[in-house]
């Protein structure tokens, strides 16, 4: 299950347009709280990290009432790089897309680098299915 306030230790910055991470990107959690944003992963290479977390928003306060606001999202790695491991065959140049009608506030996938490919590190989704490889 996952974790609205995961991460929360940790830097984080909002992304409400289609971005290209940099460098410096890393170590500071990419909150994605706009439907059909693209991220473009910078090019794979040992030591660089990135946590991209589905912030959408919760919506009410009265307990029962909560509901979220889905977005639907992509993750892009660089060129030919490729994103691999928690179920994931690497393919060149596909990424990882949060379902909008199955992804929910707080789903997350941690990526660490290595030359030419981005290993899964972490991956948490309420609903089965939130987070897929793009066809």
């Amino acid at each position: 299950m996952s974790d609205f306030n995961k991460h929360a230790d940790m830097p984080a910055t909002t992304r409400a347009t289609n971005a290209t991470l940099a460098v410096a990107d890393q170590g500071v959690v990419q909150d994605v709280t706009t439907d059909g944003v693209a991220l473009t992963l910078p090019a794979a290479a040992a030591g660089l990290t990135f946590t991209i977390r589905h912030k959408g928003l919760m919506v009410g306060s009265t307990p029962g009432a909560v509901s979220a606001k889905r977005v639907g999202f992509t993750v892009v790695p660089n060129g030919t790089d490729t994103v691999s491991g928690a179920g994931f065959t690497p393919a060149a140049g596909k990424g990882l897309s949060f379902v909008k009608a199955l992804a929910v506030p707080g789903d997350y996938v941690k990526l660490s680098g290595a030359t030419g490919n981005w290993n899964v590190d972490g991956i948490a989704m309420q609903n089965t299915g939130g987070i897929v490889r793009i066809p």
